[in-house]
């Protein structure tokens, strides 16, 4: 009887609380059925703890009635995280549009009656009895699984496979003996110090670059830059070499 009070209050609802067609929407509904359940708890316990108070079974703890309430809010929270998730699930693959969830969600809090419409105790009596429509959880578990098959077949994003069909930058190797100033500064020390073209360069910078190539001065000195020939004497004579 207490069930068949709230679903005539739905039943002569208008259209505007009636639950969408589609499934992306009816479980938006349910979910705002389930959200508006879980709110109106401290609105209706003052006249739930009333009833069970005035009907008490002989030997029961109206503590432990009262506490079946409770319980049975943390797993509606637990619910309807389900429910946000098969909606969730159904946005981030493409399958729905989460533009249309707001109004969904309003739709079935709004089949809820209102205190001012039904009364104090037929809202609590209503309360106590309801539980969420058996076709909300098939409908969200369709939607979930639909929105997994749908991801487990679709292509990765474009732009990882132009990332990964990127090819690896290329490595220039690096030639001590080399005569092109662009790829060797260390040879020509007046790319490294800004100062003039070979053979002009000050001795003094010269022999900064000893110690990191002689090598590579020596083989300048071999090609023939007087230069080079004179930094590496001077460097000799200093190492007593």
């Amino acid at each position: 009887m207490l069930t068949g009070l709230f679903v005539a209050a739905i039943a002569s609802a208008s259209a505007a609380v009636a639950p969408p067609a589609d499934d992306y929407g009816y479980v938006a509904w349910c979910r705002g059925m389930l959200g508006q359940y879980i709110d109106l708890h401290s609105a209706v316990l003052p006249e739930v703890t009333r009833i069970e108070t005035a009907y008490r079974a002989p030997g029961s703890s109206l503590a432990a009635d009262l506490k079946v309430y409770t319980d049975l809010q943390t797993a509606a929270r637990r619910h309807r995280l389900k429910l946000d998730l098969a909606l969730w699930a159904a946005e981030a693959t493409g399958q729905a549009d989460a533009s249309a969830r707001a109004a969904a969600i309003a739709r079935g809090r709004a089949a809820w009656p209102t205190l001012e419409a039904v009364g104090a105790r037929t809202l609590a009596q209503a309360w106590m009895s309801w539980t969420l429509p058996a076709k909300c959880d098939k409908i969200a578990d369709r939607l979930q699984a639909r929105a997994a098959t749908f991801a487990r077949s679709a292509p990765p994003p474009r732009v990882q496979v132009a990332a990964a069909e990127q090819p690896p930058p290329a490595r220039v190797a690096f030639d001590p003996i080399s005569t092109s100033r662009e790829r060797n500064p260390v040879l020509d020390p007046s790319l490294e110090m800004g100062a003039g073209p070979p053979g002009s360069a000050p001795v003094a910078q010269l022999a900064n670059v000893v110690a990191s190539n002689s090598g590579a001065l020596d083989a300048r000195c071999r090609a023939g830059n007087q230069s080079s020939c004179r930094v590496l004497a001077r460097e000799r004579r200093k190492s007593g070499g």
